[in-house]
């Protein structure tokens, strides 16, 4: 399975990467690599406003337009 990859959000990634390991190795799904990063800004915004800064600058200068 090459070329495949999992993107996963929780709480705690650094707790959580263990069980997801011993959870894909019991099914005999090959790891390559683990990678467990924070969020961005963006990532964060856009999980509670709905959507990115990208998007809410866009919206502002077709208001700001108008």
């Amino acid at each position: 399975m090459e070329g495949c990859a999992l993107h996963a959000r929780v709480d705690d990634g650094a707790r959580a990467v263990p069980a997801v390991l011993a959870a894909l190795d019991a099914h005999s799904v090959p790891v390559a690599t683990v990678t467990v990063a924070r969020p961005s800004l963006d990532d964060v915004y856009l999980r509670y406003a709905g959507r990115s800064f990208a998007e809410a600058d866009k919206n502002q200068d077709k208001e700001e337009s108008e």
